[in-house]
């Protein structure tokens, strides 16, 4: 009644499906819930009955293929620790290179010289497990497609996957041997296995891609017109306090209420002057949000060394830094530890910044970088630092983000000379 074959099938299923989740999160005591779940699928795969009466039916195939996926899935959530439908979604994944390489060892038992030879099932697998580790293995770790997933897409593919097999096991079943019928079913089952994976990982990826890079553009239209309004704001303020520090001047009554305006104005006059006038106006904008959190900001270097650069892109660059730090040092319990210090420093021909606050609680990082939780941006979170990174690379730099003691460091490097738009100063 109980079927060796099932042992060597779900086997098979599982590491077709290991090629693809090595790089998710794994849960705490990952090794020993490895175990486990690899003995309790193995054990009860085995029990799964076989009787002789039904294991060549199609319901019935259709019924063990469904038990061997449910318990791949259900070990493959106990072990690692990300969204359920991105498990889901990568066994089903493992669960078409499985089917490749079965119809793989179909082609080629066609072949009369090879047609029995027993070696022919375990080399195609090996193979194909191969080929999915340095193409599709790899392709997930680098973009991290373990922290997202489309249900519409998933659902596509199991579809797509669930037909696919269910018509090859009917024919195997119902219809007697035929080498060009085989071939055709071999061919038509790798085709649709094969666009399975690429809808789900490959085009799903340029989809998130995509819809980043829309996202990213509509913040910066977005800063952009912030950009505009804070430049007005900014020329009419310096024009105000400069028409109202020469009547003060000429006053000759020294009374309270003159001493107090005095001192008002003086603070607004107290400008950042950094020798580029986007980077001046986004300082001072911060400082004066600063200066009413009682947050004391600190700027040294030059900023005209980045003159080179898009006025939109500095803007952004230093609105998103500024605006992270600020709301961690809005934070603060201690008074002396909201301090923002910014430096910009050349060094031939590449230009550094650095950004240090004190910050409270852990900060979460997805990937490299801290990800933001904005409650006023629903919607765009994390995209600051993408923002960042973005703007960074275009001037073939990056950016680096560590914690330390409650001290948070954020560094920017940019190469000059690498973009021929430059910021007006």
């Amino acid at each position: 009644m109980f079927h060796v074959e099932n042992i060597y099938y779900i086997a098979t299923v599982i590491l077709c499906q290991s090629v693809l989740i090595w790089p998710y999160p794994r849960r705490s005591f990952f090794a020993l819930r490895l175990l486990g779940s690899l003995a309790a699928c193995i054990l009860l795969a085995f029990l799964f009955p076989m009787p002789d009466s039904l294991k060549y039916t199609q319901w019935y195939q259709m019924l063990r293929f469904l038990f061997m996926l449910a318990l791949t899935i259900i070990a493959a959530i106990f072990c690692f620790n990300c969204k359920i439908s991105s498990v889901i979604a990568v066994c089903i994944g493992g669960q078409a290179i499985q089917h490749i390489s079965f119809q793989l060892a179909e082609l080629l038992r066609l072949i009369p010289a090879i047609s029995d030879s027993a070696w022919v099932q375990p080399v195609t697998l090996v193979a194909t497990c191969v080929a999915a580790f340095f193409t599709l293995g790899m392709f997930i770790a680098k973009n991290s497609l373990y922290k997202n997933c489309s249900r519409g897409i998933l659902a596509l593919c199991c579809v797509i996957l669930f037909i696919c097999i269910g018509l090859s096991r009917l024919w195997r079943i119902n219809y007697p041997y035929d080498p060009v019928t085989t071939a055709c079913i071999a061919i038509y089952a790798i085709t649709c296995c094969v666009l399975t994976l690429i809808l789900k990982f490959v085009v799903y990826r340029f989809v998130i891609v995509k819809s980043e890079k829309m996202t990213l553009e509509r913040i910066n239209e977005e800063e952009s017109k912030q950009y505009m309004i804070s430049k007005e704001n900014m020329e009419l303020l310096n024009i105000k306090c400069h028409d109202i520090k020469h009547f003060l001047q000429g006053a000759q009554n020294d009374g309270a209420g003159l001493s107090e305006m005095q001192n008002l104005v003086d603070a607004y006059d107290n400008t950042v002057r950094t020798g580029l006038s986007v980077l001046d106006i986004i300082l001072n904008e911060k400082s004066n949000q600063c200066r009413k959190s009682g947050i004391k900001l600190t700027f040294w270097g030059d900023g005209s060394c980045l003159s080179f650069m898009d006025i939109m892109d500095i803007y952004s660059l230093f609105g998103n830094m500024l605006t992270n730090a600020i709301e961690a040092a809005e934070k603060l319990s201690a008074d002396d530890k909201k301090v923002i210090s910014l430096t910009v420093e050349r060094r031939g021909n590449i230009i550094y910044i650095s950004e240090m606050n004190y910050c409270e609680g852990r900060i979460k990082f997805q990937g490299d970088l801290p990800v933001t939780r904005k409650d006023s941006e629903a919607g765009y979170h994390g995209f600051g630092m993408k923002s960042m990174r973005m703007i960074a690379r275009k001037y073939s730099g990056d950016i680096s983000a560590v914690v330390k003691d409650n001290l948070f460091s954020l560094s920017v490097y940019v190469v000059s000379g690498e973009e021929a738009g430059g910021a007006q100063t």
